[in-house]
């Protein structure tokens, strides 16, 4: 069987991801326990604190909320920029075949690291800092199809 998709990876995918790993892991608890404890400490001393106070308080309050995710956007923003474009993954029985115009890479499924499925997306890990991010919007309509075929090679 042979799958093409062109590969196009969004912002928000990779932000997504970047998230949802930080806010499952200790530094995501830390985040709101830290978030719940400053809003407790701002509504005890709204009332007795001078306008600087409250401002720090209400900074201090958006940064895991809002802050955080905004920078984390950004960050992600700037990575995807720095890929190739025109990217295009061949999967068939014998390998995942990575297409660029000016490259060739081809991963046997032999040494794929590992298939992580998540919600929204299909993540097939290269090597320990390495992978392909395949959202599910990428793969429309093959969507079933391709995570079939992946199933047999996930370890």
């Amino acid at each position: 069987m042979n799958f093409g998709i062109d590969y196009k990876l969004r912002a928000i995918d990779l932000w997504w991801l970047t998230i949802s790993n930080v806010y499952r892991s200790l530094a995501g608890v830390v985040n709101v326990i830290f978030t719940v404890s400053v809003i407790i400490l701002t509504v005890t001393f709204w009332g007795k604190s001078i306008l600087f106070v409250r401002i720090i308080l209400i900074l201090v309050c958006l940064f895991f909320p809002v802050i955080q995710p905004l920078l984390i956007y950004s960050k992600v923003s700037k990575q995807i920029s720095q890929l190739p474009k025109d990217m295009v993954l061949n999967f068939d029985d014998e390998a995942l075949h990575v297409v660029t115009p000016t490259d060739h890479k081809d991963y046997k499924w032999k040494d794929i690291k590992g298939i992580t499925y998540t919600p929204h997306m299909v993540i097939l890990n290269t090597s320990g800092r390495e992978g392909f991010m395949l959202s599910y919007n990428l793969l429309k309509e093959n969507k079933d199809e391709l995570l079939n075929f992946l199933h047999q090679y996930s370890k």
